[in-house]
């Protein structure tokens, strides 16, 4: 499909498909960053929230021993302090994320920009040209 878009545009015309193959790098690569830092994100804060659950399963597992040692503000801590670490990592990264996706859709947002402005500025001298 992108090869047949690509090969239509040129057929269209020429000057516009050659300012969007311009612009194509810097939007395939700042989307090949948003698809890494979401996935990289999304496996820290699973194992985050996989240590938290693995407290919660054993204290209610163990609920027995857990109220017998008078173990409950210790495992409230633990588990306290689990969910505050996973918190942290899926909450961490999302100022660098949104900068990423900015990116990316501002590139597309002057992508369109420039393609508005320069289709006109041809239309305009074709009709310059042939009154």
């Amino acid at each position: 499909v992108f090869i047949l878009s690509i090969a239509y545009a040129f057929y269209s015309n020429w000057k516009l498909a050659l300012v969007i193959l311009a612009f194509f790098p810097v939007i395939t690569i700042s989307g090949l960053i948003v698809v890494t830092a979401n996935q990289s994100q999304s496996e820290r804060a699973s194992k985050s929230y996989a240590k938290a659950g693995s407290i919660a399963y054993g204290s209610i597992s163990a609920i027995r021993t857990v109220l017998s040692l008078n173990a409950i503000p210790e495992i409230l801590r633990l588990y306290s302090a689990a969910t505050l670490e996973a918190y942290r990592f899926a909450t961490g990264p999302l100022l660098r994320q949104g900068l990423i996706n900015g990116v990316m859709l501002g590139s597309v947002m002057l992508l369109c920009g420039i393609l508005t402005l320069f289709g006109s500025f041809l239309i305009y001298m074709q009709v310059k040209d042939s009154g």
